[in-house]
């Protein structure tokens, strides 16, 4: 008789967005055979980050945590399959990636504790709570809702001998990224 299925929170850190290891993380995942059932781009708030590490939150190490967290992207992950959070705790390895076994995501992709590339639910409960936090609550508008916003059509830009009077037309079509917020910093325009 086979495990039942469970639902695992992972999440990709803002370290390993930035060095460009989501997809070889995710493969990590799929081998081992897990499936995964939810994905999102976002970049936390520390109320999400709290919420998620209340078990942390009397660690010296916490605000180090919250920071590191905090300072962009994150990819939030639901794989499923038979013990994935025992499955997935497994190839994430140790909490301490100096300790954990060759192989793991964290021995191959960290030398430091706090800013590890990888999060993993312990358990089903965990899962289900931190599921609720990241995918459920009232956390950050993704980052591809930034990216992908909308114009009109046909805006008139001028100088094309059109009558200034004419209507435009109100429907919507998705903007190129180069108008767009840019991913890393709100603050920016995509390109900049």
């Amino acid at each position: 008789m086979g495990a039942a299925l469970e639902w695992s929170l992972n999440l990709v850190k803002p370290d390993a967005v930035r060095r460009g290891l989501v997809g070889r993380i995710i493969s990590r995942f799929e081998d081992k055979g897990l499936r995964l059932v939810g994905m999102k781009l976002v970049w936390p708030s520390r109320a999400m980050i709290e919420a998620s590490y209340t078990d942390n939150a009397e660690e010296e190490w916490f605000p180090a945590l919250l920071d590191y967290m905090t300072s962009g992207p994150v990819v939030a992950m639901v794989w499923e399959g038979p013990n994935a959070n025992a499955a997935a705790r497994q190839i994430i390895g140790k909490k301490d990636p100096m300790k954990s076994d060759a192989g793991s995501i964290r021995a191959d992709y960290n030398i430091e504790m706090v800013k590890t590339v990888v999060h993993g639910s312990r358990t089903p409960e965990e899962a289900e709570a931190e599921i609720g936090i990241w995918f459920f609550g009232q956390g950050p508008k993704p980052i591809w809702d930034c990216i992908l916003g909308t114009e009109a059509d046909n805006p008139d830009t001028g100088g094309d001998g059109a009558d200034d009077d004419t209507e435009t037309s109100n429907s919507k079509a998705p903007v190129m990224p180069g108008k767009a917020i840019h991913a890393i910093d709100p603050g920016k325009e995509a390109g900049s």
